[in-house]
This record gives structure tokens, sequence and C-alpha cells, in this order.
């Protein structure tokens, strides 16, 4: 097996590049908050375990057992975020090198694909979106899990008027969460929508456009049909139309050169001076 050589002086183009910093920056962050989501809800698992730390009543057992399985369900889950952030971070790390191994990426020009498929081309691996999708699904819910620990301690240990209200809090405070995942759609539907509007600005263009292109000089020289001197079997076109025959030379575009001033009349006027 013929191994590869690797360039070493190889370097992304400046668009992947942008778009591999642009996930380091995502990853690194959410690699960040997985963490800091998962602590807090070991510690709120610990604090809600403790007998002395409830005082629910008997016939609220279900929402005990509840508040244990979200519980639960929001380590493991921003645990594995976490561990999925480690593995996307990896795998940008060595784009470079799957790169410079590869002779057949693009250096430059333009491509229409969407950047998965951008990195892809360039050696992120065909496991990629798919991890991406884990990583996104683990850190939703898990975030979502660590405020609904929060609520369901609320609902079982605090009045009516308490709950109403840390319930719309919790409500406004996932607001920035419902935008990140609603984002995508909005953008496809914004597309959508603009799409005949370009579409329609870019025919407009194009009318301006040649409507304010200038006519070229040679362009109405050859809409007069080309002047050939006459041959054998084929009548002089000034005896046909009464004009004097023509004794000056033809220019290099095909046209006669008059050396007269009443052969220049006659030339474009077609009737003698």
């Amino acid at each position: 097996m013929v191994q590869r050589s690797t360039s070493l002086d190889y370097r992304l183009p400046s668009t992947v590049e942008s778009i591999q910093q642009g996930w380091l920056i995502s990853c690194q962050s959410s690699a960040l908050i997985s963490g800091l989501l998962a602590l807090i809800s070991t510690v709120l698992l610990v604090f809600f375990k403790a007998p002395d730390n409830l005082s629910t009543p008997p016939k609220s057992s279900n929402g005990l057992v509840a508040l244990d399985v979200v519980g639960f369900c929001s380590v493991f889950l921003n645990v594995s975020a976490c561990i999925s952030c480690f593995i996307l971070l990896d795998r940008l790390g060595e784009i470079p090198y799957h790169a410079a191994r590869d002779s057949n990426v693009p250096l430059g020009g333009k491509i229409a694909v969407p950047q998965h498929r951008i990195l892809r081309i360039y050696g992120i691996g065909a496991l990629w979106r798919w991890v991406v999708w884990y990583w996104l699904i683990c850190f939703i819910i898990g975030a979502s899990c660590v405020f609904a620990q929060l609520l369901l301690y609320v609902w079982l240990q605090e009045s009516k008027a308490i709950r109403i209200a840390l319930t719309v809090l919790v409500g406004f405070s996932a607001l920035p969460m419902v935008t990140f995942i609603l984002a995508p759609f909005a953008n496809i539907l914004k597309n959508e929508d603009q799409a005949p509007e370009l579409k329609s600005m870019s025919s407009k263009s194009d009318i301006e456009a040649n409507q304010l292109t200038p006519t070229s000089p040679l362009s109405s020289i050859h809409a007069f049909p080309s002047v050939r001197p006459p041959g054998p079997g084929r009548p002089s076109s000034h005896r046909s139309s009464g004009a004097p025959p023509f004794h000056g030379k033809m220019s290099p575009l095909g046209l006669k050169e008059p050396h007269t001033e009443a052969e220049f009349r006659v030339s474009f006027s077609g009737n003698p001076g």
C-alpha cells in the first residue's frame, strides 16, 4: 500500500478556516456550559435526595420520583453533551492534516454546498453531522432538565403564588434556548420569502444593464451588408442602382474608401452628387 504524502506548507482556504474557527468557538463554549450544568445538576440531585431538605407530604411521592428522574437525566445528558464537544473539537483540529494529505481538495474558487459538506470535503469525517445532532439533542434536553428540576422543586415545596411567578420566570429564562432551537427554521422561511424578490431584482438589474450598455462602433459597421467587388457573372451594385462605378480601394473592414468627394457622397447616400 502506497502511503500518501503530506504537504507541510498547506493552508486551508480562508472561508474553510473561518468555518472551522467558528465551530471551534461554539464547541468550546458548549463544553464549558455543559460541564457547569452537569455540576449544578449533581449538586441539586444530592440536595434533593437529602430527606431533611424536603417537606413533601406523602401524597406527592410521584413528584419526588419525577424529581429524581429529571435530576439523573440532567446529569447524564449534560455529561454526554460535554463529551460530544470533545469529540467535535478533536475532529475540527484534524481538518488541516487530512486536507494536506488529499491532493483533490479545492484550493479556491466557489462551491455551492452547505457548511457540513464543505467540512466533509476537507476531511472532517462522515460521522460529523450525526455527532453534531447528538450533541445538540443532549445539550438542549440536558439544559431543559435543569430548569425542569428547579421548577419541580418549586411546585412541590412552595405556595401557589410562588409557583405561578417562578413558572413565568422559568419560561422567560428559556427564551434564548427557544430562539436557538427555532433560528434555523426561521432562516429557512426567510430565504424562501426572499427568493422571488431576489429573482425579480436580478432580472431588473439585467434589463437595466442591457439598456445602459453602450453600442460598439464595430457592431454598427457589421449591421450593414458587406460590400463585395463585382466578379464574373455578378453585376455591380453601383451599376444596378444607377451610380457610377467605384474606382477606390477596399478598407480592412470590407468598406470602400472613395477617392473623390463625389464618390464619398455616392457611397453613403446612394445618389450621385
